[in-house]
């Protein structure tokens, strides 16, 4: 049974979406850490994936806060990435970025 949104506490929904975006913030930052050495462009791309993944890690807990600007944040990150996943021809991307943002859409309620 669904929580009321005045009891604001994060449905599990969002709970399991941060925790699997964390786990993917973590690869990526430590994947960013790994490029670091290699080059000009390995320490561009690798400060570029850390500092993404610092920023993905600070909205997903603000995610979790009920927090209404995170909300749209990740509305926006999942239906641009359902965009680039069709594009690239990527069904299961796409298929998992339009579950998501339409789940994140779906508990609205929750973030006003």
């Amino acid at each position: 049974m669904a929580r009321s949104p005045s009891s604001r506490s994060a449905p599990l929904g969002i709970w399991l979406i941060a925790v699997l975006g964390a786990v993917g913030a973590v690869a990526d930052l430590l994947g960013g850490l790994g490029v670091l050495g290699a080059g000009v462009g390995g320490f561009f791309g690798g400060t570029v994936a850390i500092a993404f993944a610092l920023v993905k890690l600070f909205v997903l807990v603000n995610l979790v806060r009920l927090r209404g600007w995170a909300w749209a944040l990740t509305l926006l990150v999942y239906a641009i990435s359902f965009v680039l996943a069709l594009l690239t021809l990527n069904l299961l991307g796409a298929l998992l970025s339009g579950l998501v943002a339409a789940y994140v859409y779906s508990v609205r309620e929750y973030f006003r």
